[in-house]
């Protein structure tokens, strides 16, 4: 802390004839410390200017003492006021200064709102109401001192004397140091300011996994006893689901009617099972002939993740009377996974003997949809900011000044996106239908192919992580877009910028650190 050495108050004289004590007589007005009547504020000389024994003038204010004072008392120098809480009430009615002892006022809350001036730096009933080096601290809580409402003029000082706010605990929340609103000429004079350490942000949620699964695919119809090749169609392709987006639609199973298709594409890019085509065989040589199977449909693929949230900002913003963090963006919702490939249908085997035989293969399984999307995760909050001081529509004056930041919060972690969920299992081949004949004492057999089975759905792609919450700034002077200050020897002593969330999606911003932020007139 600057404060200036500079001797004690000493015991002041009076003139001859003036009636004043307890000062000693002096031989002529000039050799005289003080003069009676004359104006005594505080000064840094710590000189009694009028002779009533306190550097200032004791008539104008009221004292202040957490170690001998009592809130019943009148507020004299030998019957001090206790808390600063209870003076402020009292000295607005008086429109006095407060003259406060050295010591430590745990006062959290406290306000200034009426145009009252407050010098430290006294050693209290103890010392004699002495001024010096002594250790005034108004210790308060997230904020540690508000001065508020006194217009654009107050005229007041705050004078040797330390004030800290404690460190936040409610995640995400500032510590300031002092707080001033819709208040000028705010003078700050071997002030100490130390602003504790902005909380940590809460880290994102993550949704629970999407449980519901694809349709599964039809069953390939199979071939059964006829004179000549029927129909026999493809399994379905599994319909609906999560959603009305075509998007995982299966294929449908490949058809057989005079000859086999192939069974059509999954979307977007399952392939679908080839056909099984058609073979010929004759006897003798062979009195058995097995058509070729329908390919199997192509498995749908695992849809695409969704899209990561962006991260918070290591800067906030000023809202109402306060500061608030900026909280990571939710992630964006998967995509559903690939509609599987329809099988194909199976192949037909025409045998010739003395008389064709002619055996059809089976429909193609329908694809499975894909599995229904996983949901997006939410984002982290930003980390607290640690702002010594704290403008809103303010005017403010620091004159060899110290302020401090402990620093900002770390940002909390964005989450992981949800799980999509599982495919439709693709459809099952139709059979295929074995003929027996007899033709002149020839026993031939002849079987189609079975149709192919349908491929499965693809997974639903996850939902995207949630965005990482920014670090809490650290900052010295922090103003609105109406607030200003000045400043001659000021010291800055700041803490780091907090840290981003460090959850899975792409890193934050780390707290903005700097000795002001959006004033005029920075340093």
């Amino acid at each position: 802390m600057p404060w200036l050495a500079l001797p004690l108050l000493v015991a002041g004289c009076t003139t001859p004839g003036s009636g004043e004590e307890p000062g000693p007589s002096c031989p002529d007005a000039a050799a005289c410390p003080c003069q009676p009547g004359q104006t005594d504020l505080p000064d840094d000389s710590f000189q009694d200017s009028n002779c009533d024994g306190v550097d200032g003038t004791a008539s104008a204010a009221l004292f202040v003492d957490p170690a001998s004072g009592q809130d019943i008392n009148t507020g004299t120098r030998e019957a001090p006021l206790k808390t600063l809480s209870y003076a402020l009430q009292r000295v607005a009615n008086q429109g006095k200064a407060l003259y406060l002892a050295q010591g430590t006022y745990d006062e959290p809350s406290l306000v200034l709102d009426k145009p009252v001036s407050l010098y430290g730096g006294y050693s209290g009933v103890e010392g004699g109401w002495a001024r010096g080096n002594y250790t005034t601290h108004l210790r308060g809580g997230g904020v540690g001192l508000t001065v508020s409402g006194l217009g654009k003029d107050a005229g007041i000082t705050l004078e040797r004397m330390r004030i800290t706010s404690a460190s936040a605990t409610d995640a995400g929340t500032p510590s300031i140091g002092v707080r001033v609103m819709y208040s000028g000429g705010v003078k700050l004079r071997y002030v100490e300011v130390l602003a504790g350490a902005g909380a940590p942000g809460t880290p994102g949620s993550t949704p629970p996994p999407n449980l519901q699964g694809g349709v599964d695919g039809g069953v390939g119809q199979s071939t059964f006893q006829a004179t000549s090749p029927t129909r026999a169609d493809g399994g379905a392709p599994g319909v609906g689901g999560c959603s009305s987006d075509p998007a995982g639609r299966g294929g449908q199973g490949g058809d057989f009617l005079t000859s086999a298709t192939d069974g059509e594409s999954g979307i977007p890019s399952a392939d679908g099972g080839i056909a099984g085509g058609r073979r010929e065989e004759s006897c003798p040589g062979t009195c058995q002939c097995i058509g070729n199977p329908g390919g199997k449909g192509q498995d749908g693929a695992e849809g695409a993740p969704g899209t990561d949230g962006t991260p918070g900002d290591g800067i906030g913003q000023l809202q109402g009377d306060s500061w608030m963090a900026h909280v990571g963006a939710t992630g964006g919702p998967g995509a559903p996974g690939g509609g599987g490939g329809g099988g194909g249908g199976g192949g037909y085997c025409e045998l010739t003997t003395s008389t064709s035989v002619i055996s059809q293969g089976g429909g193609g399984g329908g694809g499975g949809t894909g599995g229904c999307p996983g949901m997006g995760a939410t984002g982290g909050s930003g980390g607290g900011a640690s702002i010594a001081v704290l403008l809103i529509n303010g005017l403010v004056e620091l004159e060899s000044a110290t302020l401090k930041t402990t620093g900002g919060g770390q940002g909390g972690a964005g989450a992981h996106g949800g799980a999509g969920g599982p495919g439709g299992r693709g459809g099952a081949g139709g059979t295929a239908y074995t003929r027996t004949s007899n033709y002149s004492g020839l026993v031939v057999d002849s079987t189609g192919g079975p149709g192919g089975a349908g491929g499965n759905g693809g997974v639903g792609g996850r939902g995207g992580h949630g965005g990482n919450g920014g670090g809490g700034p650290s900052v010295g002077v922090w103003c609105d877009a109406t607030s200003t200050f000045i400043q001659r020897d000021t010291v800055f002593d700041l803490g780091p910028g907090g840290r981003p969330g460090n959850g899975p999606a792409p890193t934050g911003e780390t707290g903005l650190r700097g000795q002001s932020y959006q004033c005029p007139s920075a340093p």
